[in-house]
């Protein structure tokens, strides 16, 4: 059985499967790797066919817009300031890094750039969280409120989707643990500091083409205009 772990890049998605893998033993997939066929899970994660098919529950990470299907899904909503800011950073070390320093320039320019972005399989951030969030039976998971309470939180947004899961271990793995093991891809992950890293002339470029979602879910601008 498939449920959507939806999300904009950087967002939540990987520090909410590491939980539900540990402390539930739920399986999770990640759409945008091929399993190795040397992974015990891998007769069920070859494709989405064979997750759709199984009994089993399976929470699938993704980043692109919802389709015409109608599985359950969470979806972690992050302000966008912060996603973009850790986007940066992901693309910079992770996905397109350079052959040289990680400059301010270059950290500027990438940040830009995705905010330009109009080809982007995800969208904007403001497309795509209201993509997900006005669709039906979408439970939305903030993301300040993941990091600050784990497990209540996490246990409430797989009880409303109605996904079948037994606690089998009552230890929620922190942030700083899950860093220690995977530094690449647990950064930061503290709400709000996009104050400190978010290039203060970009932000009015942010707010003409995400603003309407952020004031919708209470991002306010105020803030934002201080800060530029």
């Amino acid at each position: 059985m498939l449920y959507w772990l939806a999300s904009y890049p950087r967002s939540g998605n990987t520090f909410f499967r590491r939980i539900v893998e540990q402390c539930y033993g739920l399986v999770t997939w990640d759409k945008y790797i091929v399993p190795s066929e040397t992974d015990p899970n891998y007769p069920l994660l070859r494709s989405l066919e064979t997750i759709i098919t199984s009994p089993q529950p399976v929470l699938v990470k993704t980043h692109e817009p919802p389709g015409d299907d109608n599985f359950p899904a969470i979806y972690l909503l992050r302000d966008g300031r912060d996603a973009l800011v850790s986007y940066t950073h992901f693309v910079l070390t992770l996905d397109k890094p350079p052959k040289g320093e990680i400059t301010p320039v270059l950290f500027h320019n990438t940040l830009r750039d995705l905010l330009l972005e109009e080809r982007s399989p995800f969208r904007s951030w403001a497309e795509n969280v209201l993509a997900w969030t006005s669709r039906p039976g979408v439970v939305v998971v903030r993301y300040e409120e993941l990091v600050q309470n784990p497990g209540p939180v996490v246990e409430g947004a797989l009880r409303a989707i109605g996904c079948p899961a037994t606690r089998i271990k009552d230890v929620i793995p922190t942030f700083e643990q899950l860093k220690k093991k995977e530094p690449l891809i647990f950064r930061r992950g503290l709400p709000g500091c996009w104050r400190d890293e978010f290039p203060p002339d970009l932000l009015p470029l942010f707010w003409e083409r995400n603003g309407y979602a952020m004031e919708r879910f209470g991002y306010g601008w105020e803030e934002t205009r201080r800060a530029a």
